[in-house]
């Protein structure tokens, strides 16, 4: 079990469908558990079987329902690659098989995300020194093809704009022929997100 407290200077969690852990300036305290794999989709299994056919539930969610899905929520905020693993479903490459399936980072994809990681710990370090920050700023020369940087990065803004309040994002490609192709990765891993984690869309 983690203990997080967290409060809106930093990390602040919210509860799924509207809900509220706080106000301003508050903090509280919340054990979470990070839960394996195969218990997470087991969980999101049984959670499909309460919506009806128009996709409504069927019944009020049990406490540990809502337990799930808020140890879920915050844990996936805290966490890219916990949410990636069980959450993020992506179209495989055919060296994994095709089709689709969660998103377990290759190794040149680690090797970016330790460079964002780096980065986001600089950035909080000067917010805790009262500095301004430039943010993270990346110039992805890769080097070479099929390093599943397009991926990754599709991942990332879905994952920011999901749990972030108040965040927007724009993608777009010097190819006309690429844009439906972010378009798509992003529709691939919004539409298989669990119901309760995927956002309500307003226009497609």
């Amino acid at each position: 079990a983690v203990p997080v407290c967290w409060a809106a200077a930093r990390v602040r969690a919210e509860v799924p469908r509207g809900g509220s852990l706080g106000g301003a300036g508050t903090c509280q305290q919340l054990t979470t558990s990070m839960i394996s794999d195969r218990s997470c989709a087991s969980w999101t299994a049984h959670l499909d079987t309460l919506l009806d056919k128009e996709g409504k539930l069927k019944r009020p969610l049990k406490r540990e329902e809502k337990d799930f899905i808020r140890n879920e929520t915050v844990l996936s905020k805290l966490d890219f690659l916990y949410w990636s693993n069980r959450y993020a479903v992506i179209e495989l490459d055919a060296m994994e098989g095709g089709g689709l399936g969660k998103l377990r980072p290759w190794e040149s994809q680690k090797i970016l995300l330790s460079h964002l990681a780096k980065r986001e710990e600089e950035c909080y370090a000067a917010w805790d020194r009262s500095e301004t920050s430039d943010g993270i700023l990346i110039a992805d020369h890769k080097g070479g093809r099929q390093l599943g940087h397009t991926a990754i990065a599709r991942a990332l803004v879905i994952h920011r704009m999901l749990f972030w309040l108040h965040t927007r994002a724009l993608s777009g490609s010097l190819d006309d022929t690429k844009i439906h192709d972010l378009y798509h990765k992003d529709d691939v891993i919004i539409k298989n997100l669990p119901w309760w984690m995927r956002p309500e869309m307003k226009f497609n």
